[in-house]
């Protein structure tokens, strides 16, 4: 898994098994304005832009699930739902697992939901 930050260093290494996996972000498609960092992915229920720069801000999710099509979906809503939201809506998907990744004051913060310890790594 990229580091959302610096696409040529990794962030992780995660074994698939017999699941997909899939991640949304701001790595590929977004621009940065006064300090936020804007995507293609978009809250339809946000009620306006924000114009200051957020303390923690959502980079990117990452979801292994049993199917391709139901990992791309739930990294979708996972990034759209943040952590807190994702982790209560996760509990329809019990074979399924999601990690966060944000940017904080103290630099690449991350939170997970039922993601495997055993197959997992964080790279340095």
């Amino acid at each position: 898994i990229a580091n959302p930050l610096d696409a040529s260093a990794t962030l992780c290494e995660a074994e698939l098994g017999n699941r997909a996996l899939s991640t949304s972000g701001v790595m590929e498609q977004s621009f940065v304005q006064d300090g936020r960092i804007y995507c293609h992915l978009i809250d339809p229920t946000a009620l306006g832009v924000e114009t200051s720069a957020p303390v923690r801000q959502l980079l990117q999710v990452t979801v292994l699930a049993p199917s391709s099509m139901l990992a791309d979906a739930l990294s979708t809503a996972m990034f759209l739902l943040g952590c807190e939201r994702g982790r209560i809506a996760l509990a329809q998907f019990p074979d399924c697992s999601a990690f966060w990744v944000y940017s904080g004051a103290e630099g690449i913060q991350c939170a997970a939901h039922q993601w495997p310890r055993d197959n997992f790594r964080l790279c340095k």
